[in-house]
């Protein structure tokens, strides 16, 4: 989004792999459509480590009971660098709301797998 290259630029253009436990998420190349539709309604868009949505994977079972795969906790990671870099976003009257779905469906074994990765990360 940053350079406005939309469908011209991919995600190993600029040193990523594409290669995430995000996989629902990963998208190696933008398409046309997508580009010019969200340039006027986005705000801001974040990079991660898998180790950052697993921390948020166990932290939002163990203190809200919700269970979610790892691309559903993404929407954790943007909130730390807009509270730190935007101050009008950091006071009493801003809620912060992750859209995070999934979870459910996941094989048990895939639901402890995660979240043992993100209780040792923590």
């Amino acid at each position: 989004m940053m350079t406005k290259l939309n469908e011209r630029i991919s995600v190993y253009d600029i040193g990523l792999d594409g290669l995430t436990a995000a996989d629902g998420l990963a998208v190696g190349r933008p398409s046309r459509l997508a580009g010019k539709v969200m340039r006027t309604l986005l705000f801001g868009s974040v990079t991660f480590n898998d180790d950052d949505i697993y921390r948020y994977l166990a932290e939002l079972l163990d203190t809200q009971k919700i269970v979610v795969e790892p691309s559903a906790a993404a929407g954790f990671t943007g909130i730390e660098p807009i509270v730190k870099n935007e101050p009008a976003f950091n006071n009493v009257n801003t809620a912060h709301i992750v859209w995070s779905t999934g979870g459910d469906m996941m094989p048990e074994s895939e639901r402890e797998a995660d979240y043992k990765i993100g209780k040792e990360l923590l």
